[in-house]
């Protein structure tokens, strides 16, 4: 292909071999390429990297699990009262740590002084403001169990029913 140089008299024509133009695209498109693959190489672990990140910090290791109430009492060294309704025990460990909880309803009258029978070895917060606390009844060592910590949260939904959580711990 021939082309007419600027600036050049008529009779002057500057060629351009067409095999030339061919290689310059050729050398062009290695060069994006390349910056497309380092880029890829680049962006693709720092992305993996980061959502591997957000993953581990926004969701729970180890959520919650159902489990058997009779290892939720056993932990805590009591017996949940024979006339809970609605219980529900799960197994709240962590990767070194060691907790379960229950949660059940029950008739509201002497719940608290029920409750100091059942689990003698519980620190009782009662009351859904103040949380006063209650110390327990018997030494951490005296009623058996496992659990370093038994905290017991009465909440009085009505005039019959309480709302008792039972955490039992070793952090």
């Amino acid at each position: 292909m021939s082309t007419r140089a600027r600036g050049a008299p008529s009779g002057l024509v500057h060629t351009v071999p067409d095999h030339r133009k061919g290689q310059d695209m050729q050398q062009h498109m290695r060069k994006w390429l390349k910056r497309g693959l380092i880029t890829a190489l680049v962006v693709l672990p720092v992305w993996f990297v980061v959502t591997a990140v957000h993953e581990f910090l926004t969701t729970d290791p180890f959520p919650p699990r159902p489990t058997r109430c009779t290892k939720v009492e056993d932990y805590a060294g009591g017996r949940i009262p024979e006339e809970a309704t609605d219980v529900k025990c799960r197994d709240t460990s962590g990767w070194q740590d060691t907790s379960y909880t229950a949660e059940f309803r029950m008739p509201r009258k002497d719940v608290a002084a029920r409750l100091v029978r059942a689990f003698p070895r519980a620190g009782i917060r009662h009351g859904q403001v103040d949380k006063q606390v209650l110390p327990p009844s018997a030494p951490n060592n005296s009623a058996g169990g496992e659990a370093s910590s038994v905290y017991i949260d009465i909440a009085y939904e009505g005039a019959d029913t309480a709302l008792v959580k039972l955490e039992a711990l070793t952090p």
